[in-house]
């Protein structure tokens, strides 16, 4: 934990968490789950697998989307009912994996060590709700989370609430992610941000202008 408490962060009163890959590593269970939903074969497999990991940040709809038109070419086919369709098989094959899921390495710690600093910890996540509260009553960890706000906003309008909620200048908030999107987002929020490396496929070990874990510990 001693590489995370950094002057980075010992001055931060707002801890801003993604979920998928940072809190848990379901990176991926959760692309191979893509890849099931659609019968893929070896090769489309590992085209959608890489675009998930590049992509962490986007909902799973536009991720279904994405792969039935540019990866697998499903244009004719695609419409609401088959977007609904693919989310609920994504959910259920998904679900059937997920007691393997597992956290990321320290986190569970490093929540617990900055709540007991009278610091705020927000989840900010492209994941439906209920799916985060499950592992977090799961892991034990609800217990420190001021809010969750999940794909029902976008990660710029749930960042300008936390910071508006908490009055707060922006130096005081830091965000964790695993893609380039967090990173952009934070960029342009002027945010600092600090990348979990739980996911080699996201590019973000080659940038030098963030700090960079491969985990909590």
């Amino acid at each position: 934990m001693k590489k995370i408490l950094t002057k980075l962060t010992e001055n931060k009163s707002v801890f801003i968490f993604d979920f998928d890959g940072v809190i848990v590593d379901s990176m991926i269970a959760k692309g191979n789950s893509f890849a099931n939903i659609f019968n893929a074969n070896k090769n489309d497999k590992k085209k959608i697998l890489k675009y998930h990991l590049i992509n962490g940040s986007k909902s799973r709809i536009d991720k279904i989307k994405y792969i039935a038109e540019k990866i697998l070419n499903l244009d004719n086919i695609i419409n609401k009912l088959f977007i609904k369709r693919k989310v609920n098989e994504f959910k259920k094959n998904y679900y059937e994996n997920i007691n393997s899921i597992k956290l990321i390495d320290g986190i569970d710690l490093f929540l617990k060590y900055i709540y007991n600093n009278n610091c705020k910890i927000y989840i900010v996540s492209a994941a439906p709700k209920f799916e985060i509260s499950y592992f977090l009553k799961k892991f034990n960890l609800i217990s420190f989370i001021h809010n969750v706000y999940d794909s029902k906003l976008t990660k710029l309008d749930s960042m300008n609430i936390i910071i508006k909620e908490n009055n707060i200048i922006k130096e005081q908030c830091i965000y964790f992610g695993d893609s380039f999107s967090d990173w952009d987002l934070c960029y342009n929020l002027k945010i600092d941000f600090c990348s979990v490396l739980s996911n080699d496929k996201s590019g973000l070990d080659k940038k030098k202008s963030f700090i960079k874990i491969n985990d909590f510990k």
